[in-house]
């Protein structure tokens, strides 16, 4: 059986796939082989996990078979994944979602933050780079510090 499925999606399920690494493997029962696949072959916001089921186009790169526009078609569970016990509603196949609309290119995503020196500086859009919220630690120490005085100015004047 020929491996590449060029322009035909495929459904299959993800075998392997490292987050810090930002590539992994899916198993393709058209062809019966693994296809590589990277962070920058999703589409949309949300990464795979092992287990998932996925659609894709099946192409043959540099190295071998690969799968591009890989897309989530569904997904087990991920609440016994992460040491807690799942909701009423994450058993629905209702979850959290931490996303928030970027203000420039209108895309749901979950704004990565910007350290300087350990302090949070701001939070960016992953999608374009815009800047999301700008963290003022300055300014916040001051409004703390003002609070606190005149909450002991109001103490001890009585």
């Amino acid at each position: 059986m020929s491996v590449d499925t060029d322009e035909l999606t495929v459904s299959g399920k993800v075998k392997w796939f490292s987050r810090d690494k930002g590539y992994g493997f899916i198993y393709d029962p058209v062809s019966g082989v693994d296809r590589y696949f990277a962070v920058s072959d999703v589409v949309g916001a949300d990464l795979p996990h092992e287990g998932d089921v996925v659609t894709f186009f099946g192409t043959v790169g540099e190295r071998g078979p690969r799968a591009t526009q890989i897309r989530i078609a569904s997904a087990p569970l991920r609440a016994a994944r992460n040491g807690h016990r799942a909701t009423h509603h994450e058993h629905q196949g209702h979850y959290r979602d931490d996303r928030v609309t970027c203000p420039s290119c209108n895309r749901s995503m979950v704004p990565r933050l910007v350290t300087y020196r350990g302090e949070v500086q701001k939070s960016l859009c992953p999608f374009c780079g815009a800047t999301y919220r700008r963290f003022d630690t300055v300014q916040t120490v001051i409004v703390i510090v003002v609070i606190t005085a005149m909450a002991l100015f109001f103490l001890f004047s009585r």
